[in-house]
């Protein structure tokens, strides 16, 4: 148990330097304790511009992605962007490994249209993983869709 929070631990600060090497900023987040010492919340938060993130971390042989995701979106604040990274290990830190990030659809059409400036000023809001519907419909119809 003990390495295995090392190793989230290491990872949380290099999705942090990721961040900060490409000149956003990240921080980890402090992990809020349950009164039966789970810990909750996200583990960093990251700013592009206005655009906010609440980021999970996670570490293993056999990620769940849904899980993680789950649990960005439940540490998430109203403002912000939920996603998770990702790393598969297949051998000892700090490579080989496979990293990928983990975001839900709303999200991400949320996410480009705060990038790209289509929505100004918004600012994501509802349950704390951005809203679910008004997504531009970016693919017309077909004749076969009927």
């Amino acid at each position: 148990m003990r390495r295995s929070a090392d190793r989230g631990k290491k990872h949380e600060r290099r999705v942090v330097a990721w961040h900060r090497e490409h000149g956003y900023a990240a921080t980890r987040d402090p992990a809020k304790l349950e009164p039966d010492g789970r810990a909750t919340g996200v583990d960093v938060r990251a700013a592009v511009n206005d655009v906010q993130l609440a980021i999970q971390v996670r570490d293993s042989k056999r990620v769940n992605v849904w899980q993680a995701l789950a649990d960005a979106r439940a540490g998430a604040l109203a403002s912000e962007i939920p996603l998770a990274f990702c790393r598969r290990v297949t051998q000892e830190w700090p490579e080989p490994a496979e990293d990928v990030v983990i975001i839900s659809v709303a999200d991400w059409f949320q996410l480009l249209a705060l990038v790209s400036g289509s929505v100004t000023g918004a600012r994501v809001t509802g349950r704390g993983n951005g809203p679910c519907g008004d997504r531009p419909d970016f693919f017309p119809p077909q004749e076969d869709d009927a």
